[in-house]
């Protein structure tokens, strides 16, 4: 038998667990957490929570054009929320109005990662790159979407999450057929 699949890369770096001075796994609110990013990035943010399953979503976004992480710019940032309130997720959201432009900023990004943490696992049919410590994962990619009101939309996205409360928040949120 011919097993192709492609081996699983595990950095020997670990993955930060703090981004934006928000931290993986500790306790949150929105409150908390848009006054830890606006603190951060020097900036005056806005934001709102949406109930995601048995979580919550927290949308923070800067009142300027942007915000700046890792040498790159982001438009807005999600934090996701367990039932505990505690983060699994943070992810940092660019929006274009092309694909190109959010493929160029995933290519710059893909490239300062690998740097850092060495290759990553390439998913190619998703566009997408995941570096693991197997504790915390980044997943960066990019894809097409179209927004509410009907306007094409492409984004690059970069997620900072922790493996075992993002596998039982996902495990909560599945629907007992």
């Amino acid at each position: 038998m011919n097993n192709t699949a492609p081996k699983r890369i595990v950095t020997e770096v670990p993955i930060k667990s703090e981004v934006m001075g928000v931290k993986l796994c500790e306790k949150n609110s929105e409150k908390s957490i848009k006054r830890a990013i606006s603190k951060e990035v020097g900036k005056e943010m806005v934001s709102s929570s949406q109930k995601n399953g048995v979580g919550t979503i927290v949308r923070v976004l800067p009142l300027g054009l942007e915000l700046i992480f890792g040498g790159s710019s982001w438009h807005y940032v999600d934090v996701m929320l367990n039932e505990d309130s505690q983060v699994i997720q943070i992810s940092l959201v660019g929006s274009y109005e092309s694909i190109e432009s959010a493929k160029e900023q995933f290519d710059a990004v893909v490239q300062k990662y690998e740097q850092k943490y060495g290759k990553g696992n390439v998913y190619a049919e998703k566009q997408a790159v995941i570096w693991t410590d197997d504790t915390n994962t980044v997943l960066l990619n990019y894809n097409e979407s179209s927004a509410l009101n009907g306007s094409d939309r492409s984004f690059c996205t970069l997620c900072y999450l922790n493996n075992e409360l993002f596998k039982a928040f996902d495990k909560a949120n599945m629907s007992d057929i």
